[in-house]
């Protein structure tokens, strides 16, 4: 027999030791991927919340004023304090990448606007000609 002594209650992990572990991702080939533009609705609660992701917006107008129309993509159904925790993670890689995504923000712009003096020109040089055949 074993003299050793047996600890009838197991270790529990806290938040923080959770956080710590290693992850292995496994991400499936057919995963879907959808694109979203907003958040439609978010409904918080416990144990889990709801986040309704919109992908297209259309505008309508009534007698009183125009609305806008979400169509919906999805709806996230996810344990709320994972929802917290995924809020912090987003705000801290935001904070993180802030002067890299305005880099690549003004680098868009750059080519965005070098595109709009093409079509510029392109459409000047129609109307040129478009007087030359008269």
């Amino acid at each position: 027999m074993s003299t050793s002594p047996k600890s009838a209650v197991k270790h529990k992990a806290t938040p923080q030791e959770d956080i710590k572990k290693a992850v292995r991702v496994v991400r499936p080939q057919n995963l879907p991927t959808i694109y979203v533009e907003g958040v439609s609705q978010l409904m918080l609660g416990f144990p889990t919340s709801r986040v309704q992701l919109f992908n297209a917006v259309d505008q309508e107008n009534d007698a009183n004023a125009p609305f806008e129309v979400h169509h919906h993509a999805c709806e996230l159904i996810i344990p709320t304090p994972a929802l917290a925790e995924l809020c912090i993670t987003i705000l801290k890689q935001m904070t993180t990448y802030k002067d890299l995504i305005g880099t690549s923000r003004a680098e868009w712009q750059v080519r965005v606007d070098a595109v709009f003096e093409q079509l510029n020109n392109l459409s000047a040089g129609q109307a040129a000609s478009a007087g030359t055949n008269t």
